[in-house]
């Protein structure tokens, strides 16, 4: 099954080089996510992902985010494909921790 989701980071001073970062979100295997970085030191990520599941889609999706871009922080997932606490599981925070804004 095909599911769509978004996923949004805050970006770290070091990972902004546009071009770096679209290469090594290819070489992660991000070739089926859109690329969007509308505000400085954000990245949002629209993927199409065949998986089995909602969970598995979001997990290697995060997964592949995460090797491409290890000091990224995960602000955002849209739609509400897995519960919050899931994916605070799945990115290593706590939910609490997952729910609070980023610093500005």
């Amino acid at each position: 099954m095909e599911y769509t989701f978004t996923l949004k980071y805050q970006l770290g001073a070091d990972d902004r080089g546009l071009e770096a970062l679209v290469e090594r979100l290819g070489e992660a295997g991000c070739h089926d996510a859109l690329v969007g970085i509308g505000q400085p030191g954000r990245l949002a990520l629209k993927f199409t992902r065949e998986a089995a599941d909602a969970d598995t889609a979001v997990r290697s999706a995060l997964a592949d985010m995460r090797r491409a871009v290890p000091s990224a922080k995960l602000i955002e997932m849209a739609p509400d494909l897995v519960g919050s606490t899931d994916a605070a599981e799945i990115v290593g925070v706590s939910r609490r921790n997952s729910a609070k804004s980023p610093p500005t």
